[in-house]
Parts: C-alpha cells; sequence; structure tokens
C-alpha cells in the first residue's frame, strides 16, 4: 500500500491535502468515507500487487487506530504521514 501509492510519492511529488483527498476518493470505490478491505484489495490487484486476503487485513490493521474495521480519511492521512517520516 505505501509502496504503491503512498508516502514516498506523496513526499517528493510535495504532496497536497487535495492530492492526498484525490487519492483516498480513488480507492474510496463506494463513496462511503472509509476504506474498506475489499476496496483496498481490489485497487490493490489493479496496481499489479496481488495480495492475500491476511496481507490486506494486516494493512488496514496498521492504518485502523480506532478498530472499527475500515479506514477513514484522518487514518489514511495519518498512516501516510507516519509512514513518509
Amino acid at each position: 500500500f505505501c509502496i504503491m501509492m503512498g508516502p514516498a510519492y506523496y513526499t517528493r511529488a510535495g504532496g497536497s491535502e487535495e492530492e492526498l483527498a484525490r487519492l483516498f476518493q480513488t480507492i474510496d470505490v463506494h463513496r462511503t468515507g472509509t476504506i474498506n478491505q475489499s476496496e483496498l484489495k481490489d485497487v490493490m490487484g489493479r496496481l499489479g500487487q496481488q495480495m492475500t486476503d491476511a496481507e490486506v487485513n494486516d494493512m488496514v490493521c496498521q492504518a485502523d487506530k480506532n478498530s472499527d474495521g475500515v479506514i477513514d480519511y484522518d487514518e489514511f492521512k495519518n498512516f501516510l504521514m507516519r509512514t513518509a517520516s
């Protein structure tokens, strides 16, 4: 997730809040305001990164700070910024 879409690109490109929001919206295909495991697995697959359910679950768990099983925008942003530093 971070390698394919994350902090290295965001930091090098001088990514803005708007760009980060667009990235989040691209992954949030169901437009729920959150990214679930299915959406994350689908987008990673479209990027050529086939992942197991366990790998996707691990990625969600790393970012999901309130343990509700999905990644909201603040968790997404904080995760990318935390892994970029």
